[in-house]
């Protein structure tokens, strides 16, 4: 004995126009709200409810499980591709002036070392 309760399939159609307002109630895109509609068409035939209910809520809830499914996972894809992506920020002029300077200091300050400690400060570090 089947444990879940189907409704016909003329019940299911029944609700056809309300699943599709329903869902551009909740989406703004016609595209994303078609999308809505065939993944609940699609939950509504495999996974039917275990017993019988209103179907038009059980439609409504499965609709919007999926529209907050959907926007948790776009959500943490956009967050985890931001953290991903490289900064393609310009180096600052003056910034990249004043480490060359630096490091001219830094090199000119080595080769001034006395001959046993400048060797092993360009072993160590270049």
């Amino acid at each position: 004995m089947n444990p879940y309760f189907a409704p016909s399939q003329a019940e299911l159609l029944a609700h056809a126009s309300f699943l599709e307002s329903l869902s551009r109630r909740l989406v703004s895109d016609r595209n994303t709200a078609d999308d809505v509609v065939q993944d609940t068409w699609l939950t509504v035939l495999e996974r039917p409810p275990r017993h019988s209910i209103n179907v038009a809520g059980w439609m409504r809830s499965v609709a919007g499980n999926l529209v907050r499914h959907d926007r948790r996972a776009r959500s943490r894809r956009a967050e985890h591709e931001s953290r991903g992506a490289r900064g393609e920020e310009v180096p600052d002029v003056a910034d990249e002036v004043a480490r060359e300077q630096l490091l001219r200091r830094v090199a000119s300050a080595v080769d001034a070392l006395p001959e046993p400690y400048r060797t092993v400060v360009y072993l160590r570090f270049f």
